[in-house]
């Protein structure tokens, strides 16, 4: 609820507890959406483990000592990429922990995050592999083995975050049913 797009879909109910002493609830009022096509359980484990194995070649792909970690156009994409990462890896544990029945704020962080964090890193890390292959082919004898590392884990980043723009990309949220709010 920390959304301000979000806060015309809860409503703060002030109730009498046991003890005599007002207390306030905050009960959400707005529509309930589902996603379309429906995923199944399968696609859902599928999508949650892609995207935490995302995070293996990442970080393996800055351990060996490289030429890339000291070129900026080689660095700079690669490193972004954790931001999307980030905000796919929680897309996708909230696909993983909903149900069927979906608030409006998750099935927004879902329909809208899931693919379009997967696209971004996919772009971020072929940038990446890119600037690292271009530099190859300029100057190959500084070339060390860190660098053909970083290469192979950054097409392998891509291909995965590939793979999941790939299954996410047609799923919508829509309305499940008239929405409920109650204006007072």
């Amino acid at each position: 609820m920390g959304v301000w797009k979000y806060v015309d879909d809860y409503r703060l109910e002030e109730y009498v507890d046991e003890k005599g002493k007002i207390r306030n609830k905050v009960t959400y009022i707005g529509g309930d959406f589902v996603l379309t096509p429906a995923i199944s359980a399968e696609n859902r484990r599928m999508i949650l483990l892609l995207t935490i194995l995302l995070w293996l070649p990442f970080v393996a792909a800055i351990i060996p000592p490289s030429r890339a970690a000291y070129l900026f156009y080689v660095m700079l994409p690669f490193v972004f990429s954790i931001i999307p990462m980030y905000m796919m890896t929680t897309a996708a544990i909230s696909l993983f922990r909903t149900g069927e029945i979906l608030t409006r704020e998750k099935s927004d962080k879902i329909s809208r995050n899931l693919p379009h964090c997967s696209l971004i890193i996919a772009i971020l890390t072929v940038a990446a592999f890119l600037g690292i292959t271009i530099t190859a082919i300029i100057d190959a004898s500084d070339m060390f083995f860190g660098d053909i590392v970083f290469g192979a884990l950054s097409l392998i980043m891509a291909a995965a975050s590939s793979f999941i723009y790939s299954k996410c990309r047609l799923i919508k949220a829509k309305r499940a049913h008239p929405q409920k709010r109650q204006d007072t």
